[in-house]
């Protein structure tokens, strides 16, 4: 939902847009061809629309009424994010982590710390440090992501792929066949709070 109460939906090879709270929805394809689905979508604060999908990373200007491709060198996009200042970040299926700071034209990869090249989910907190889920759990960047360092090891194991903030500034994290599990102090330590042993997938 961007900054104006629109809706953007993925749906396998479709996207869609609301404009009414969702009674009735639009399709958006001028200028998208994939063939494998839509992963995550991001805004910037000039409520640009950015998704990432099986085909790369799109950018709208117009809320969605026509899109650019966005070169990146990784093909398979799982996560996007969008930071105060204008920067873009990418989470790929084996690439690791990109970043871009001129609105999707340019990307260089930031993976200093990450064992993994495997990023289900990027999420920014209120001050600015980003979270990345990802196949060897959860890692944190406080500079811009030049830096990663990974939390507390009860997550080392498990399969991330969604994280949420919340307004406490807890961080929740959705863990495949583990659960969920809460920090109160940035990721430092972990504790499981509900689903034991379930499939969980997303947090909102």
């Amino acid at each position: 939902i961007n900054a104006h109460g629109d809706i953007f939906c993925g749906i396998d090879n479709y996207l869609f847009r609301s404009t009414d709270n969702g009674d009735t929805f639009v399709r958006l394809q001028n200028g998208i061809t994939i063939t494998n689905g839509f992963n995550s979508i991001g805004f910037n604060s000039n409520s640009d629309v950015y998704v990432g999908s099986s085909g790369g990373v799109f950018r709208s200007t117009d809320n969605g009424n026509s899109w650019q491709f966005c070169v990146l060198p990784a093909s398979t996009i799982l996560s996007i994010a969008c930071s105060s200042n204008g920067d873009i970040f990418a989470g790929t299926v084996a690439g690791g982590v990109f970043r871009s700071t001129d609105n999707g034209n340019s990307w260089i990869g930031i993976n200093n710390g990450l064992t993994t090249n495997k990023i289900y989910t990027l999420v920014i907190d209120y001050i600015g440090n980003i979270l990345a889920g990802t196949d060897w759990g959860v890692y944190v960047s406080t500079d811009k992501g030049n830096h990663w360092t990974q939390t507390d090891s009860s997550l080392q194991y498990r399969e991330v792929h969604s994280i949420y903030v919340n307004s406490n500034q807890d961080i929740l994290a959705a863990a495949v066949n583990g659960g969920v599990y809460r920090s109160h102090d940035g990721g430092n330590k972990w504790f499981q709070i509900g689903l034991p042993q379930s499939l969980v997938c997303a947090l909102v």
